[in-house]
């Protein structure tokens, strides 16, 4: 079983970093918005550098206020290549983990975003609804679906190998589940607020909101 944990634990990271080559290639939109990119990585970078620790395997992070922003604002590619690179810098050079399971972490963050764009791509094409940053009651169903699917798909993919080896105790799971529950709720609603100045703020509006959810 341990061997087989393993092997699932590197297929991940090495999905993960294949999504975001071959996202990179054939969307260039990122390209297009290399301060968008910069902004996402840093904001990456500085909200998982503080983790908080719930259990001896688990702990929060803001990855998912930096991740779920970037996809829609800046689409799959510059979320997953901004998500890939602020977890491995992180990682690796502030909490100073091995180089591996830094980028494992990271192939799994970007791997949990990529899928969860999918199925929020999905959501649009069948309610014929664009993929923009702008708010709209006809993209909140579609925006919905890319919520729950990033949070089932991000904490299936950190948790499925303590689960299977049964490292988790069951007060241990209830703890967890309860403030990962708590902190994607507030998680959700710093993305509706990035989004929503994104989609209707000027600058000064930027920086009154920065200084808010920097605060949070």
């Amino acid at each position: 079983m341990r061997l087989r944990v393993d092997l699932i634990t590197r297929g991940v990271a090495v999905a993960g970093t294949a999504a975001v080559a071959l996202l990179a290639v054939s969307d260039p939109r990122w390209a297009a918005h290399p301060v968008g990119l910069a902004i996402a990585m840093v904001a990456t970078v500085l909200l998982r550098a503080r983790p908080i620790s719930l259990t001896k395997y688990s702990t929060l992070t803001g990855t998912p206020v930096s991740a779920m922003s970037a996809a829609l604002v800046l689409g799959a590619s510059g979320a997953a290549m901004a998500t890939f690179a602020g977890v491995l810098i992180a990682d690796w050079a502030l909490q100073r983990k091995a180089l591996t399971w830094a980028w494992v972490n990271a192939g799994r963050e970007s791997l949990a975003v990529v899928s969860a764009y999918g199925a929020y791509a999905t959501a649009a094409a069948i309610l014929n609804v664009q993929l923009t940053a702008t708010l709209s009651a006809d993209g909140v169903p579609a925006m919905s679906v890319f919520v729950f699917a990033y949070f089932i798909a991000s904490r299936a993919l950190q948790y499925f190998s303590l689960v299977v080896r049964g490292k988790l105790l069951p007060d241990e799971r209830s703890l967890i589940l309860r403030y990962e529950v708590i902190a994607f709720g507030a998680s959700s609603a710093a993305v509706l607020l990035v989004v929503l100045t994104v989609a209707s703020v000027g600058l000064a509006g930027w920086v009154v909101v920065a200084i808010a959810l920097g605060f949070g």
